[in-house]
């Protein structure tokens, strides 16, 4: 393709009084002749009208128009381009108009075109500066290069330095050293939300001036249309905006990913919540999280050039006059900005999130273009559950918690949970209280009803489980949440302080925020606020206090754990809606763990492909000798799935070599045997006897002694 030339001179005063209608004032001074600089942005913008009035004259008057020959060279050469010397009447002009404006528009402004197509065609490799202004046109969608995360902007303007004319001979005299041509302006958007906002926010791209041509792909931003498989690339990210905009209202959800600014390894479960993010609070570090989300899209403002209204002297161009076209890069945003917004209406056909904010309401869906989807933020923000702790992630590494009733029967660790038959059904208490609970809130029926003849008191569900470690009781929390796909927010007793205000202060934020997710909470181990008062212990007095003042003003449902029911405070007794005891497990719930625990490791295998081979019958056999042989030395559920899954990598390292190079073949048959579980079994006999040894008493004995809960 030829290239363009650098200017075209304009001697025409029939072109340049139609110019002056276009453009609505004189171009020209005095009738001098204007000289257009490329990328020849006035004709670029002006085409269209040029063409319109080309089409009207010729229908008027049919000219005889040449259609051969080169038109590129026809402007090359201003002696292809005479015009009447003398006035001539109107009528005479428009005769004569039709063939010069073809000229003009086909030389001057269609090459420019044909030269912006092909730069966003993919075989485009490389740029000059002077043409970055077709290339980064409003409307177009740009990428960063090397960017992970592949955020995507959409152009709202460009602005270009102006090109100086000034003779070489004259050029060192007169050059501001201290003033060099400017940096082409990229102004984009993307779209983001602010936690009640969602809609542009600005970004601007610097490209400073370079000689010659461009790898385009090595410029700060380039078109999206350029990258390689752009059409599978536009469909993920349109994909990714659909997840944005269904989290963008507070969702609970599995992240497995790093965090973006941190780097900082998750695979937890995460409350997706931009307003508490990015709330202005003490307790988190998120002052430059806040995405500063426009009413309208709007340019970041710089220093305009002076213009110094000086021509070329130079013999080639002297006497002309250098149009200014910087006027067209904020016409052409002006024009932008008002194609999006037209036809637009505030509830069949809202504007483009791209141009006008709209607030979110939680209870109404939001109509987005694929084109906005395009564009959206890359990232959320999200409190991790288990850290407890605000984080910015990748929005495309989450998995949203699949909804299901509570009446489903699908396996899970509320139906696995196993329990000694002591006539006590505590999965049917645990289940019916919260599915009551949930009812009751989404049925609106405790904003109005009152359970306390205080207002706002006893609205809340308060379960205390309690009894000797490992018998389930965290577990019964953990799984009650995942059967009702609720979140779990899991504290502990070193999350919240040590003096009464600073509890008083976590536990209203932390109960707050609970509420508010509609989750699970648990504040497992919760010995520190349930132990007894007395009146030597001022600080420890203090924090119960708080405790209990709190807790009986919460709405949600708080699990607490403990196997210190010894040490329970008597004013806890009645805060309390139901207390369920853990007992140790008998003969036949012991064997259902270790038969539980057998089939998931089975199933982990299976989906990896490999085979595990469990001598069950043998293995059984130990385990019933050493629950009736052991009886100060019996496992619970948590040891019982801590000695499987040591005897597995015991049975695992022997089935892949015994070399310390790493694994030698990791697809091999696995047979668990019972000789793994007797070397697990021995090693815990051992520590427990010397255990008992320094206590001079087995566990449940010491436990009854030093008054922490009954012998079971």
């Amino acid at each position: 393709q030829e290239s363009l030339p650098e200017r075209i001179r304009i001697h025409s005063s029939i072109l340049l009084a139609i110019l002056d209608k276009i453009h609505g004032t004189e171009i020209s001074k005095d009738g001098d002749a204007v000289v257009m600089l490329r990328p020849f942005k006035a004709l670029t913008l002006y085409k269209t009208q040029l063409q319109d009035w080309y089409s009207k004259l010729e229908r008027k008057f049919s000219p005889r128009v040449e259609e051969e020959g080169s038109t590129a060279q026809a402007v090359s050469s201003s002696e292809k381009l005479q015009t009447p010397t003398s006035d001539t009447q109107m009528t005479g002009v428009e005769t004569e108009a039709p063939s010069q404006i073809e000229n003009t528009v086909a030389s001057d402004t269609h090459d420019s075109k044909q030269d912006e197509g092909n730069y966003l065609k993919e075989h485009c490799q490389r740029v000059s500066f002077v043409d970055l202004w077709h290339l980064f046109r409003p409307g177009v969608e740009v990428v960063e290069p090397g960017d992970k995360q592949m955020q995507c902007y959409k152009v709202i303007s460009v602005t270009s330095p102006r090109h100086k004319v000034t003779p070489r001979y004259l050029y060192p005299l007169f050059r501001n050293k201290g003033k060099g041509e400017t940096a082409v302006s990229v102004h984009c958007v993307y779209i983001d939300f602010d936690g009640s906002l969602i809609g542009p926010v600005s970004k601007r791209f610097e490209i400073p001036r370079y000689e010659g041509q461009k790898d385009v792909k090595s410029l700060p931003v380039y078109p999206l249309s350029l990258v390689k498989n752009k059409d599978t690339i536009r469909q993920a990210l349109i994909k990714r905006g659909d997840k944005f905009l269904k989290v963008l209202r507070v969702g609970h959800m599995h992240y497995n990913g790093l965090t973006l600014e941190a780097r900082d390894e998750v695979d937890s479960q995460v409350v997706v919540d931009f307003g508490e993010a990015l709330a202005n609070r003490e307790d988190r570090k998120n002052e430059d999280w806040k995405p500063e989300v426009q009413l309208r899209a709007e340019l970041e403002k710089k220093p305009k050039e002076k213009d110094d209204g000086e021509g070329c002297n130079a013999d080639c161009c002297k006497g002309d006059n250098v149009h200014n076209d910087n006027y067209v890069d904020e016409k052409q945003y002006e024009q932008f900005l008002t194609n999006l917004l037209a036809d637009t209406d505030e509830e069949e056909n809202p504007a483009s999130l791209a141009v006008l904010a709209r607030i979110l309401k939680q209870d109404k869906a939001i109509s987005v273009t694929d084109d906005d989807k395009v564009i959206m933020s890359h990232r959320v923000f999200a409190f991790v559950l288990r850290s407890r702790s605000w984080v910015d992630l990748e929005e495309y590494r989450k998995k949203q918690e699949k909804e299901r009733p509570a009446e489903e029967k699908n396996e899970n660790a509320f139906d696995n949970l196993v329990f000694p038959e002591d006539g006590l059904d505590r999965k049917t208490i645990v289940r019916s209280l919260v599915a009551q609970h949930f009812r009751d809130k989404e049925s609106g029926a405790t904003r109005e009803e009152q359970s306390d003849i205080i207002r706002g008191k006893g609205k809340g569900l308060i379960i205390l489980l309690h009894g000797a470690p490992g018998v389930g009781k965290t577990t019964t929390a953990e799984g009650i949440a995942e059967l009702f796909n609720k979140p779990l927010f899991q504290i502990t007793c070193g999350d919240l302080g040590t003096t009464a205000r600073e509890v008083e202060a976590a536990l209203e934020t932390n109960f707050a925020l609970a509420n508010k997710w509609g989750s699970i909470l648990l504040l497992d181990e919760a010995d520190v606020f349930l132990a007894r008062r007395t009146p030597q212990d001022f600080k420890r007095n203090g924090l119960v206090a708080v405790f209990l003042r709190v807790l009986e003003y919460y709405a949600g449902i708080l699990f607490l754990t403990t196997n210190r029911i010894g040490d329970f405070d008597e004013a806890f007794s009645s805060r309390i809606h139901i207390s369920l005891h853990y007992p140790a497990l008998d003969y036949d719930s012991t064997i259902g763990i270790f038969e539980l625990n057998w089939r998931l490791m089975k199933a982990r295998f299976a989906h990896k492909g490999r085979t595990l081979d469990i001598d069950t019958t043998k293995i059984t056999g130990f385990i019933t000798n050493y629950w009736h042989t052991e009886k100060n030395a019996r496992w619970n559920g948590r040891q019982i799935r801590n000695a499987c899954q040591t005897a597995l990598a015991l049975a695992e390292f022997e089935a892949q070599g015994t070399g310390e190079e790493g694994a030698r073949n990791p697809d091999a048959k696995v047979r668990l045997g019972v000789s793994h579980m007797k070397t697990v079994a021995n090693a815990y006999l051992e520590f427990i006897k010397y255990l008992q040894d320094v206590r001079d008493a087995d566990q449940e004995r010491y436990a009854y002694l030093m008054g922490i809960r009954r012998r079971e």
